[in-house]
């Protein structure tokens, strides 16, 4: 009877083992997810709550190169767009805590410079951010550039929550659009959660390979073929050049942004967010959108280049 009662809680221990590594490996948080796939018919109604009502491309006015590589690319897709305006880093107003005023372009320039440790505010149409250097957080000041980014995003984050937008695609004008993801994108939709149980869903992602290899950055959702999770565990990821945002998730950032200032690049800043557990935040492999990160306005605008950059943060993080 011992042996067999030893038996027994061997088994269990196991078996107890073997339930823990699953859920450890799988997401099953969408397991009774009741999917309701989008009818293109035109005498059916989509599901709007499923559907990307808009598509978002970013570009700045002087990179009409850029916008007209982009448009070409989804045009030929039949993906319907508009351009926003991006926000110029060189125009951005920012004040210390001291009352020093200054521009973008004075960082650029060398008139003004950001003090490890200084209070500021950065100015952007509809929202203000708070701006600490802290280079425990991140290794050197931020660049107009950067701020250029962040307003850029914030400020359609601002648009989504004004109009309403259930879900929207976000594309930086360096994302790189292949031929056939239209039909991902649509696939995508008809599998895209409740609004309620995510926030966003990354169509393109740049990451490094850590020790334990890309399966600890990414859960498998049962039941859900077209999205894995994003995990707390370390990353190594950024980009913000391909994603889709939903009102919840725009609500979220804005008041994180809001409440807790920034310290590092938007990329970097979300998933800092993401790893605390704000953002139900998932990772859409299948369509992953390419980057042309080699040309980069924010590099103009004052950022160490493309590998020397990538190679640093991947370094300290």
């Amino acid at each position: 009877m011992k042996s067999l009662r030893k038996l027994y809680i061997s088994i269990s221990i196991v078996g107890l083992l073997l339930i823990s590594i699953i859920f450890w490996r799988y997401d099953f948080s969408l397991l009774f997810e009741n999917y309701k796939p989008i009818l293109y018919n035109e005498h059916v109604k989509p599901h709007l709550e499923r559907k990307i009502q808009h598509v978002y491309v970013v570009n700045m006015k002087n990179n009409p190169d850029r916008y007209k590589k982009i448009s070409s690319e989804l045009n030929s897709e039949g993906i319907k767009f508009s351009r926003f305006n991006a926000i110029d880093g060189y125009n951005l107003k920012i004040i210390s805590k001291s009352g020093e005023i200054f521009t973008g372009k004075d960082l650029k320039s060398g008139k003004a410079k950001l003090k490890m440790g200084e209070k500021y505010k950065v100015y952007c149409p509809n929202v203000v951010m708070n701006y600490r250097y802290i280079p425990k957080m991140y290794y050197a000041p931020l660049v107009a550039g950067e701020f250029g980014c962040y307003c850029s995003h914030l400020e359609i984050m601002h648009d989504v929550i004004e109009k309403g937008y259930n879900a929207v695609l976000i594309l930086e004008d360096d994302a790189e659009i292949y031929k056939g993801v239209a039909q991902k994108i649509k696939k995508l939709e008809q599998y895209l959660p409740d609004v309620k149980k995510w926030d966003i869903i990354y169509t393109g992602l740049s990451m490094r390979k850590n020790s334990y290899g890309y399966f600890r950055k990414f859960q498998p959702v049962i039941r859900n073929p077209e999205i894995k999770r994003i995990t707390k565990f370390p990353l190594k990821i950024w980009g913000t050049y391909s994603f889709i945002i939903n009102y919840s998730g725009a609500t979220k950032i804005l008041s994180e942004i809001e409440s807790s200032g920034i310290y590092d690049p938007i990329d970097l800043n979300l998933y800092r967010v993401m790893s605390a557990s704000k953002l139900n935040a998932f990772f859409a492999d299948n369509v992953n959108i390419g980057h042309d990160y080699i040309y980069s306005d924010i590099d103009i605008m004052g950022r160490k280049s493309g590998f020397q950059h990538q190679k640093q943060v991947a370094y300290l993080n």
